[in-house]
């Protein structure tokens, strides 16, 4: 009975080194780890911002200035085997992990207007991506540096076979229980964060009982009453999150992204039809129309937004329109 039970526990000790020899080995790689995903991030935003035409917001550049530097910090850490390469990588990788929890809470209206830092340019609540419905950029950022922080604390050199056997030092310990700490609060947070996600990530739909064919219809003043106020504030707020960032705030346009909506003979001489076609298409850069000299991505690069949402917004953008109110009075 004696012999069966040792057995059995000797089974179990060679069974956790194994495992334990195992996490060794996956901690040993966690680096590359880091620095992958460092360069994914670097390269993504690269092709968002110069290929996909999405201008970066205030908190994007933020971010990219302490992303960018960690392809090449990581690079020369792995070369030279630097056993200290934490320590140069994570005060990088926790400030942006930080300034993307911001951002996320921006961008899903968690945190008040009054406490907004884009106060130009881009606003940070642009809704460039819609993947899956609730996955922007910054939670793609904040998921980056999450990747990279945990990757880093959790990252060990191999051991030779007598640093194997050393005990542990108070140093050592205090580092394991703070990696600890800081990894279970990072996690809580990244879950809370993406629970806010996924409960805030799609815009409010409009009211789906208005049949579509009531926008169907040149514009006029007699037609934009009929609609309602009720679809011209959803408008508005759809085209706060998906046209803003290159029309401005209040269709005025932006120099050198998009033209002022507000006083377009386009929009005017177009029936909703027409314009819920164009918006959805986009225009490049090579069309003669094209009077920015920016790539206007199809949808405003929000390819969540249905029909009816890019109907809404139509509705919003004749309801500011000067050269809308002059037509229905001739």
């Amino acid at each position: 009975m004696r012999r069966g039970i040792n057995l059995a526990l000797t089974g179990f000790r060679e069974n956790l080194e194994k495992m334990s020899a195992f996490a060794n080995r996956i901690k040993n790689q966690l680096v590359y780890l880091a620095w992958m995903q460092a360069l994914i991030a670097t390269v993504g935003s690269l092709f968002f911002s110069e290929v996909m035409s999405f201008v970066p917001c205030e908190l994007c550049w933020y971010q990219r200035i302490l992303m960018y530097p960690l392809v090449l910090v990581l690079t020369i850490g792995i070369l030279l085997r630097d056993q200290y390469i934490r320590y140069y990588a994570l005060p990088l990788s926790l400030l942006g992990l930080g300034i993307a929890a911001y951002h996320n809470l921006l961008y899903y209206g968690v945190i008040p207007t009054g406490w907004h830092v884009c106060t130009g340019g881009v606003p940070c609540e642009t809704r460039w991506i819609q993947w899956f419905g609730f996955v922007g950029i910054p939670f793609l950022s904040l998921t980056a540096f999450a990747i990279v922080t945990l990757s880093l604390l959790w990252y060990s050199l191999p051991k030779t076979e007598y640093e194997d056997n050393l005990p542990e030092t108070s140093q050592s310990i205090s580092y394991h229980w703070i990696k600890r700490t800081v990894s279970v609060a990072m996690l809580t947070v990244y879950a809370a964060l993406f629970l806010i996600a996924l409960t805030n990530g799609k815009p409010d739909t409009i009211n789906k009982s208005i049949p579509s064919t009531a926008y169907i219809a040149p514009a006029s003043a007699e037609s934009l009453t009929s609609v309602g106020e009720q679809l011209i504030t959803e408008g508005r707020q759809l085209y706060s999150q998906s046209c803003a960032n290159c029309h401005g705030s209040e269709g005025q346009g932006v120099s050198g992204l998009g033209v002022d909506l507000s006083d377009s003979p386009f929009i005017a001489a177009n029936t909703d039809s027409v314009l819920l076609e164009f918006i959805k298409t986009g225009r490049q850069v090579s069309d003669p129309e094209n009077s920015t000299g920016m790539t206007m991505p199809g949808k405003g690069s929000n390819i969540a937004l249905a029909d009816d949402e890019i109907l809404a917004i139509i509705t919003y953008i004749r309801s500011i329109s000067v050269n809308e109110l002059d037509l229905s009075e001739n």
